[in-house]
């Protein structure tokens, strides 16, 4: 028999709308939340049992992702979706296909030379975040990647959603190409929080970072606090990042030790990458893609 550890740890304080409908708590702290959804006022006793609690936490949740996102987050003004030769040619380096780009919504800004990757919320469609790739040098050797909004408010699902296990990883052509095998999640960083641990805790039984081999300490550090939460927690650790491997050597590392073959080492071979010179800079975006996909 497998036990499974739980807690049930405080994660905020909010508004008691009893007290403010008694003229009181104007701090808008008297109430407390705890990890499964149970609420109580530390001053007038209020309270709101679990099951109840659950729906209101993921209610909340969403409410304040989108009206933080309202009027605050915003595409640059001349994103649109005729990506540049530099960023194709980046892109393509990890095999994405053309309807894979098209369904994360990938952009580019000429002015700021950027490749842009928006995350609107799933059913009303608001703008949550979105990650600039630079391709400008003075920028790109200071600063790869920047996030604009907060990620860590959102979970971010990409790939088939059918198994039990989800993949954290940095990036988001990591997660297309992990989603590709299983359910994959980028975290814009190494970092995830307890929110969004607890909530990918009621989908998922297996938890797999893989991040950066320089951040492996830390991958082990989360790996202690999150198998409270799951069946197992597990880390792998590569040369290279998860969007460089191919599809089989992604299932090698994230199947479950029965499915495996006997000796995983990070000694993958890499896709072979298409020399750049057959895309063109007169090339159509259809000719590039065509190209890049193989197809002509």
């Amino acid at each position: 028999m497998t036990w499974k550890m739980t807690t049930n740890a405080f994660l905020k304080h909010d508004v008691c709308p009893q007290c403010r409908e008694n003229g009181r708590d104007k701090s808008g702290n008297n109430l407390g939340v705890w990890e499964d959804g149970h609420k109580w006022c530390f001053s007038c006793g209020y309270h709101i049992n679990p099951e109840k609690g659950n729906n209101y936490v993921r209610r909340k949740l969403t409410e304040e992702v989108i009206s933080s996102a309202v009027g605050v987050v915003n595409l640059p003004s001349d994103a649109g979706h005729d990506i540049a030769l530099e960023a194709i040619v980046w892109i393509r380096k990890y095999d994405l296909t053309l309807d894979e780009i098209r369904s994360n919504n990938f952009l580019w800004s000429q002015g700021r030379r950027l490749l842009v990757m928006p995350v609107y919320h799933p059913d009303t469609k608001v703008l949550l975040y979105w990650q600039g790739k630079h391709f400008n040098e003075s920028i790109a050797s200071k600063m790869k990647y920047q996030t604009f909004g907060n990620p860590s408010n959102h979970i971010e699902e990409i790939g088939n959603r059918e198994g039990d296990t989800i993949v954290l990883v940095e990036d988001k052509v990591s997660a297309i190409k992990v989603g590709r095998v299983t359910t994959a999640m980028p975290l814009y960083g190494s970092s995830t929080n307890l929110a969004q641990v607890i909530e990918l805790s009621k989908r998922y039984a297996r938890c797999i970072l893989w991040l950066d081999r320089d951040k492996l300490k830390h991958s082990m550090d989360m790996k202690d606090w999150m198998s409270v939460y799951f069946q197992e927690v597990k880390v792998v650790s590569t040369e290279a990042d998860p969007k460089a491997y191919d599809e089989q050597s992604i299932m090698n590392a994230v199947g479950k030790d029965e499915d495996r073959p006997e000796i995983w080492t990070d000694a993958i071979k890499l896709l072979n990458r298409r020399a750049k010179e057959e895309i063109l800079e007169e090339d159509t975006m259809e000719d590039r893609y065509r190209k890049w996909d193989g197809r002509s």
